[in-house]
């Protein structure tokens, strides 16, 4: 489970774990991924799908609830867009039923050592 207040599901291998490419110029590539913020985003996209996919919703219903293209969806959910906007994931999650509660969290102190 992650620490942040949204819905989590549990899963056989952990977003953690999977080494995501570097995006080129069309937001795809094959290098490790070095940004926190994008990994966040990344795993945010992969718990959506997850939500989609427990619901029972195709690809398609959401992408007609959110505005955003089938393609889109799939590239999102299959890793390939590796710093998707803010406002992306809000109205793929909107079309779920969830929101998406941005918070800040202490870190460890021993990290600023």
């Amino acid at each position: 489970m992650h620490d942040h207040d949204w819905k989590t599901i549990d899963r056989p291998a952990e977003a953690e774990d999977i080494v995501f490419p570097e995006p080129n110029t069309t937001g795809e590539g094959n290098l490790p991924l070095q940004s926190g913020a994008a990994m966040l985003a990344v795993r945010m996209a992969m718990e959506l799908k997850e939500l989609r996919v427990g619901l029972g919703l195709a690809i398609k219903d959401v992408a007609q609830k959110s505005g955003l293209d089938v393609a889109t969806l799939s590239r999102l959910e299959n890793g390939r867009i590796f710093n998707p906007r803010l406002d992306t994931l809000t109205r793929y999650a909107l079309a779920l039923g969830y929101e998406i509660e941005p918070r800040f969290v202490a870190i460890d102190p021993a990290y600023h050592d």
